[in-house]
């Protein structure tokens, strides 16, 4: 267990593990991920995000159903649209998002789970079991998406101990951006380390 995540959270998400069918797939996202991949957080987390496709997210909620505070529901903001539910455990908040979608003014996410990042999702192990991350891409740009500077210096300060590490999954990550050069820009706005020759000219045209 992480030395800044409270005993209560890692329980929590070990019980999320153990209740859970094998070919499920979901990963824990935000600050809970960013500090089990070792992001500088200016406060430990105080919650749980677990992410999944829409299907999976169906499977999960009736599988977690004994702990669950609502019923899951699809929620659309100006910003976000995702199938959400809520669960408690061990005075732990778990929330469930389902088939996520981010958009701002430069760009839209369609966050894939099981076709897509789950190819390129680090791990950790929490008690007995091996838990699937979000990958640091995946969190940065969420974190662009959404204004959170602070955590986007976080995030990247983490990504440039490895930054060949990250081009693989940046390339996915950004195949699931419209307009994907527009979030490309913005990426290497604050990580330069990470160009990718397939969108350097289209990079220098708008440069």
């Amino acid at each position: 267990m992480h030395q800044q995540m409270r005993e209560t959270m890692a329980h929590a998400i070990e019980w999320l593990a153990s209740q859970s069918h094998e070919p499920s797939k979901w990963m824990i996202g935000g600050s809970c991920s960013l500090l089990l991949q070792g992001v500088e957080l200016l406060a430990p987390p105080n919650d749980i995000d677990v992410f999944a496709d829409q299907c999976d997210a169906q499977l999960l909620h009736q599988l977690w159903r004994s702990k669950s505070t609502d019923d899951a529901v699809w929620n659309e903001t100006e910003m976000y649209r995702s199938l959400l539910s809520h669960y408690e455990i061990n005075s732990c908040s778990v929330e469930l998002v389902g088939q996520f979608h981010v958009k701002n003014d430069w760009c839209s996410y369609q966050m894939e789970v099981s076709e897509g990042l789950w190819k390129y999702a680090p791990s950790v192990n929490v008690g007995e079991h091996s838990i699937i991350l979000t990958p640091l891409i995946h969190e940065l740009l969420f974190n662009m998406l959404r204004g959170r500077g602070e955590r986007v210096d976080a995030i990247v300060a983490a990504i440039q101990c490895t930054p060949q590490q990250h081009k693989e999954v940046l390339s996915y990550v950004l195949s699931k951006c419209q307009p994907s050069t527009s979030a490309y820009l913005n990426i290497r706005r604050v990580l330069p380390e990470l160009c990718l020759d397939v969108y350097e000219n289209s990079a220098h045209s708008k440069d």
